[in-house]
């Protein structure tokens, strides 16, 4: 009989062991978390929208009790692989050409896959400085057209802007309120000063190869300026005029005549003069961007000037192909029609502006960018993207006051999951959650339609390590009872 007794006793002891082991391991597990640690509570809703919903915990210290933790609860959703590639659709609707291209984004990397050019309205349809009526009806039906584009390609962002074409007629408020009525589509007419930034976005990450220089952009209405150091903007400014204005502005005939080249180059130097840039200092390398440069090249590449694969000219070769095209106009329509005959009016008033802004700058060699205005918006479309993506992140956490003020009495750890699966869909609030030895009085999540109840119910929690809390959290408990209650049953009967 004291045998029975004793080996009662000796039984429950082993449990009580067992089960005091487990706990202690338990709660050190779920509350000896370093003060600059954060532990992240991953669980998943077996809501319509399969979401994953993370807690992450940090030591607070201006919390009155020390012994309670926060914990920042947000949403992600990772069901949705994100795809591989995108594609963005950008309308420029500029002086001398309209266009709309599709970028195909992949990893952070923009590629063009898809250009369509039109000629401006602008330049046919302007009357008195206005946009006529039939302008604006062309205008809207180009609109459709690129938009039907972008819709084939199933772009993801759309983004139709406007520069000096625009920006500068009296009724182009008129004229974007009828597009978006028409089109359900919105042109933005940016500033010069921003056409002039989007520039150098476009060409800082692939065609920059000096620390140092002057960034040109020239349009058909405007040329923007941007004067750099160790590849940052010093000076930012937009001149308002262009290789089409000038033209329309101070020539006459086909191609300007030696007075005509001087009146540009006079403008030129007054737009220049007027922004006051610091031209002290000896930049030597100027960045040409926009689509009369692009032609200078594609001529000199034709003429046997340069080869294909030349991007870097010294100015002494501006002046001779000026030279060159200005000797015989029969000669140079025929050159400039072989190469883009959109620009057979244009490109030697751009020539004579842009070796004015080389000698204003002390320039000794001209870089043709491969970048367009097109990719600088892309760039910034994706910035903005990301910063979206945070603010909706940072703005899922909630002050710890607002969450008291949203639950009445704090919740456990062990019922974290409880919390999470009532927040439903929108899990962004952030909860105070005890100790796992702290008192659970009037806890709602103890409320059994709030506790876990299946065995799909599991929170990892992961602190240089993993372990599981769940309903089952104690079956290790259980078993180490059983083998040790079998070992001291084995070892008890040898002794007798």
């Amino acid at each position: 009989m004291k045998f029975k007794y004793n080996y009662i006793i000796f039984m429950i002891f082993i449990i009580l062991c067992s089960l005091s082991y487990v706990i202690a391991v338990d709660n050190n597990q779920s509350s000896s978390f370093d003060d600059n640690s954060y532990t992240t509570i991953i669980t998943n809703d077996n809501n319509d929208y399969q979401k994953n919903s993370i807690i992450q915990e940090k030591e607070s210290s201006n919390i009155a009790s020390t012994s309670q933790k926060n914990y920042s609860i947000y949403s992600t959703d990772n069901t949705q692989e994100k795809p591989e590639k995108e594609y963005y659709g950008v309308g420029n609707f500029g002086s001398n050409v309209m266009s709309v291209t599709i970028y195909e984004i992949s990893n952070d990397k923009i590629n063009p896959v898809f250009t369509k050019n039109e000629k401006s309205v602008t330049a046919e349809y302007t009357e008195n400085n206005n946009l006529t009526k039939e302008g604006i009806n062309k205008l809207i039906s180009i609109v459709n057209d690129f938009n039907g584009i972008m819709n084939s390609y199933n772009v993801t962002q759309k983004y139709l802007f406007a520069t000096a074409s625009l920006r500068k007629i009296d009724n182009a408020n008129e004229v974007t309120d009828s597009v978006l009525n028409s089109t359900n589509l919105d042109i933005h007419l940016i500033s010069g000063e921003e056409e002039a930034e989007l520039g150098f976005e476009a060409v800082k990450y692939t065609d920059l190869t000096t620390d140092n220089g002057v960034l040109i952009d020239m349009g058909g209405g405007s040329t923007e300026v941007i004067t750099f150091f160790n590849k940052t903007p010093s000076q930012v400014d937009s001149m308002p005029i262009g290789s089409l204005s000038s033209y329309k502005e101070y020539v006459s005939l086909e191609f300007p005549n030696e007075t005509e080249i001087k009146n540009i180059k006079i403008r030129t130097q007054e737009e220049l003069n007027k922004i006051n840039f610091n031209n002290t200092f000896p930049f030597d390398d100027l960045y040409g961007n926009g689509g009369t440069l692009y032609t200078v090249r594609n001529i000199l590449t034709y003429l046997g000037d340069i080869s294909n694969d030349t991007y870097v000219i010294p100015v002494s070769k501006l002046d001779s192909l000026l030279a060159k095209l200005l000797e015989n106009s029969t000669r140079t329509s025929e050159i400039i029609s072989a190469v883009d005959n959109s620009r057979i009016n244009t490109l030697l008033p751009g020539i004579v502006m842009t070796k004015e802004i080389s000698e204003y700058f002390k320039i000794q060699n001209i870089h043709f960018c491969k970048s367009k205005l097109d990719e600088g918006v892309i760039y910034r479309l994706m910035e903005n993207k990301k910063d979206t993506e945070k603010e909706n992140q940072s703005n899922s956490i909630i002050d710890y006051n607002d969450v008291v003020s949203n639950h009445d009495i704090p919740v456990t750890l062990n019922n974290a999951y409880a919390v999470i699966n009532n927040m439903k869909i929108n899990v962004t609030h952030t909860v105070n959650l005890l100790k796992a030895n702290e008192p659970q009085e009037n806890n709602p999540a103890n409320d059994s339609k709030n506790n876990i109840n299946d065995e799909s119910d599991a929170i990892t929690v992961s602190d240089n390590g993993a372990f599981s809390l769940t309903e089952n959290s104690y079956i290790p408990a259980a078993v180490l009872a059983i083998l040790s209650i079998l070992i001291a049953s084995v070892v008890i009967y040898r002794k007798r």
